[in-house]
């Protein structure tokens, strides 16, 4: 109980530390980067060779990218930003095995080959600040990804992944993190990330979609600037499921699409759902 209480201290301790760094950084006026110099692009597939990502600047891949192919990037002066899922996991990851012996999986995420993680489970906690963070860093990556914020809010987790988040941030000072939506409860880990990523607030089903989405988006965002103004916000919309042709029509939502992302001052990605191609070049 008393080395439980010990570290609670501890982490509490560390996370002021933080955001009195962070408030002192306000104090100097230090400006972020500029989205409109950032070129974004988010790729799972791990065998596309890093020549075809020559266009762009800021990175999302899988973990499992080659090692090889991370060096070859991070050399070009590119940030190199590594998948994760906080909330969810499925078969093909090592850590399922250990988290489905430990009691930590809640069961099967709906429309997914996957399963839907206990945040509160101690084990989970220790496989991503000891092992999974730090095998990610080791590859060569200079960020991480955290998935299925939205997730986490449905199985009403957030308070649990608002903390893990905070714990991360305090153990890897030096790292990017990217945080995939969570928007209802982005004002609680904003000052922890750097980035935002917006995914599916400009389009539904390959259109283009209501404004409302949009607007209600952007009212989290803002939420979340409050706390941490530095804060930068990318978007993610897709014009078809799959590689398709671009149509005059495909061609019409994509520039559609580029120009909303750019008027609200995102840093824009356009892409197949299943993310299995090079995005759309900037």
């Amino acid at each position: 109980m008393r080395a439980t209480l010990l570290s609670g201290i501890s982490l509490i301790a560390r996370v002021l530390l933080l955001n009195a760094l962070f408030m002192l950084s306000e104090i100097r006026g230090e400006e972020p980067a500029q989205p409109s110099a950032m070129r974004l692009s988010i790729c799972y597939n791990t065998s596309i060779p890093p020549a075809q990502f020559a266009a762009f600047n800021l990175l999302v891949l899988d973990s499992a990218y080659p090692e090889k192919g991370v060096k070859q990037l991070r050399d070009q002066g590119k940030t190199v930003i590594g998948y994760m899922s906080l909330g969810a996991v499925g078969k093909n990851r090592w850590w399922f095995e250990p988290l489905a012996q430990a009691n930590a999986l809640r069961g099967q995420n709906p429309g997914f080959a996957s399963h839907v993680i206990k945040l509160d489970n101690p084990l989970w906690k220790k496989l991503v600040t000891q092992r999974i963070i730090p095998e990610i860093i080791k590859k060569g990556f200079n960020g991480i990804f955290l998935d299925d914020l939205d997730l986490i809010y449905q199985t009403h987790q957030q308070r649990a992944a608002a903390e893990l988040i905070a714990e991360i941030r305090v153990r890897f000072p030096e790292l990017k993190i990217m945080a995939n939506r969570g928007l209802e409860y982005l004002k609680d880990f904003s000052k922890q990330v750097d980035y935002v990523l917006l995914e599916s607030c400009v389009t539904a089903d390959y259109k283009l979609s209501e404004k409302t989405n949009l607007q209600w988006a952007e009212d989290q965002l803002e939420s979340g600037k409050k706390s941490n103004p530095n804060l930068i916000a990318c978007a993610l919309d897709y014009y078809a499921k799959q590689t398709c042709e671009i149509t005059a029509e495909k061609a019409k939502l994509i520039t559609a699409i580029r120009r909303i992302h750019l008027e609200q001052n995102f840093v824009s990605c356009i892409s197949v759902e299943s993310l299995a191609i090079v995005p759309i070049k900037p």
